[in-house]
């Protein structure tokens, strides 16, 4: 929207303003303060709803969420303590308490995916807990395996000891089950299961040598406690394993909901604020408004009865400014309408009357003025044609003069044309010897250098020679000085002669470059010569009409003594006239 455009919407929003009554521009007055308010209740709702349901999914979900996901990182701690304490002091007492707290754990577990699936906001997938749900099912599968398995391990180890005992009482056990039985409790204490190898070598050593009944129990409950004992340790490990991608998972679930409720933290703080601006805006905007409408209304009303006033006042006075009619159609702008027309009608009479006197009085003065002023114009135009056509005489002269230097002009550059086209042929020829030079010496460089390889061979056979080929190897160094010295020079000469080649092709393309600008001048000039020609013809016209002017300078003589008589009689009429209105003061348009 261009500036115009924006003063016009301007000017039209101000007329229908005015348009309205009184009554109703206080109604919207007070309508659109009641409607900001109502807009400062609407937000303060909508916020407060906002932060209530915020509050309602941090009360029952996220809270919640949060607290079993701590429930279960909990209980998780205690599960894998208890486990611990098993593996090390093998107490079962460990053991049960560790599927107490697995029961917990599974019924927290349950207790979030319930949150999670009835929650939108959480960003818990239920994959993910199904995942972890389906990860702890193995875990309890693996631990029930693991305590069925110690449970059989600890009655053979049990087993082995009393046999050994009972052997050792009645003195029958020999060094192999003796050995065998020692290396499996060793390795049960050490908690190092590669080792029971050993045990296995002593026990296969007793089953080989024979035995009583104690002996053979012995090897048989130590061979399935070595079996046992190995995959008990491997469920360990798988334990181990197992535990720690549900603790990465359990922490991970813990960090969501605390994720979420800072989230909501944020959200709720970030409403609060927005809220406070905007409530705090509508009320600046609500005190600026009010400002402005009681402003306007009140100068709307008191500013016209000011003007109406002053219009009667004038009128009273015999003072009728001219007053621009009022736009506006309320009750004010009705009483102030009468009165303009009313002032208006009276000094559109007197403006009449007193223009009519001026113009009466101007066209006197300028009927007189115009007198002298042609009798002048015709003695001085007489003069002036005089001049200018001597002028003119001149400008003949000269344009005939300029077309004959036109004339030469465009003939020496077509003479021109020609020597630079025969310089053009000049160089490109001189540019071809100087390329068959380039040829020659270069053949004077192998030559050169041919020589210069002869040399050579002739100072290495006189080095063969002796002392007897001295004098031809003195011969041969000579002759290659003089082979470096020619190489030199038709180097030189080469490089002499491409650097002239360069200069030369140079030189030929400004040349080719030079002759279409020659030939544009040489038409140019041809131009000239032709406009030179059309200006003669114009100049003949001139004269003509200067010969015209000269006689109507002679008929505005004539009529200037009629305007002269004319004139004094509009003078003396408009005096009269002047004195009639002298009562009333027309000034100019009133402020």
């Amino acid at each position: 929207m261009t500036e115009k455009q924006r003063n016009l919407s301007l000017d039209g929003g101000l007329k229908k303003w005015n348009d309205l009554k009184i009554g109703t521009k206080i109604g919207i007055g007070f309508g659109l303060l009641i409607f900001l308010a109502a807009l400062i209740g609407g937000i303060s709702i909508v916020s407060m709803r906002q932060i209530q349901g915020e509050t309602n999914i941090l009360a029952n979900e996220s809270l919640p969420s949060v607290n079993e996901s701590f429930r279960l990182d909990k209980d998780w701690k205690e599960i894998m303590f208890d486990l611990q304490a098993y593996d090390y002091i093998r107490d079962p007492y460990y053991l049960n308490r560790a599927n107490q707290y697995l029961v917990k754990y599974t019924n927290s577990l349950e207790g979030l995916i319930k949150i999670a699936s009835n929650s939108k906001q959480l960003n818990i997938s239920g994959e993910k807990l199904s995942s972890l749900k389906k990860s702890l099912g193995e875990y309890q599968a693996l631990i029930s395996n693991y305590k069925e398995l110690e449970t059989k391990n600890q009655k053979l180890l049990e087993e082995v000891e009393s046999e050994i005992a009972y052997l050792q009482n009645n003195g029958g056990a020999g060094n192999a089950v003796l050995s065998a039985g020692y290396e499996i409790m060793l390795s049960i204490s050490k908690r190092k299961p590669h080792e029971l190898d050993r045990a296995q070598d002593y026990l296969d050593k007793a089953r080989n040598s024979g035995g009583n009944a104690s002996v053979s129990k012995i090897v048989s409950s130590g061979s399935l406690l070595v079996t046992g004992y190995k995959k008990a340790r491997e469920l360990e490990l798988k334990r181990t394993e197992m535990e720690n991608l549900l603790k990465v998972d359990i922490m991970a679930l813990a960090d969501v909901g605390l994720d979420q409720i800072t989230e909501m933290t944020e959200t709720t703080n970030s409403i609060i604020t927005s809220s406070r601006i905007g409530l705090t805006f509508i009320m600046i905007v609500i005190l600026v408004i009010g400002i402005i409408l009681g402003i306007i209304i009140s100068r709307s009303i008191t500013s016209s009865i000011k003007m109406g006033l002053s219009i009667a006042q004038n009128i009273s006075n015999g003072v009728l400014h001219r007053q621009r009619e009022v736009s506006r159609k309320d009750e004010i702008g009705e009483l102030m309408t009468a009165l303009y027309r009313m002032n208006n009608q009276l000094r559109f009479i007197v403006e009449d009357i007193s223009m009519g006197i001026q113009n009466i009085s101007v066209a006197s003065q300028k009927m007189n003025k115009n007198a002298s002023e042609l009798s002048e114009a015709a003695t001085d135009q007489a003069a002036t044609t005089e001049e200018i056509s001597s002028s003119i005489e001149e400008l003949h002269a000269n344009f005939m003069q300029n077309a004959d230097n036109a004339e030469e002009t465009a003939k020496i550059a077509l003479v021109t044309v020609d020597g630079i086209r025969e310089g053009n042929k000049a160089t490109e020829l001189a540019s071809e010897s100087l390329n068959d030079i380039i040829e020659k010496v270069s053949f004077i460089g192998d030559l050169a250098f041919q020589t210069n390889i002869l040399a050579l061979n002739a100072a290495v056979e006189a080095a063969r020679a002796g002392d007897h080929g001295r004098g031809f190897a003195v011969v041969a160094s000579e002759v290659k000085k003089l082979a470096d010295s020619s190489k030199q020079a038709a180097e030189l000469i080469n490089k002499v002669s491409r650097e002239t080649v360069i200069a030369s092709d140079q030189a030929g393309l400004k040349l080719r470059k030079i002759v279409p600008e020659v030939e544009k001048t040489a038409n140019l000039i041809q131009g000239i010569k032709l406009a030179s020609a059309e200006q003669e013809v114009g100049i003949n016209q001139i004269n003509n009409a200067i010969q015209q002017l000269n006689n109507i300078a002679q008929q505005n003589a004539f009529s200037s003594e009629n305007m002269a008589s004319s004139a004094q009689d509009l003078s003396s009429l408009s005096e009269k006239l002047k004195k009639t209105i002298s009562f009333f003061k027309v000034g100019s348009e009133a402020s």
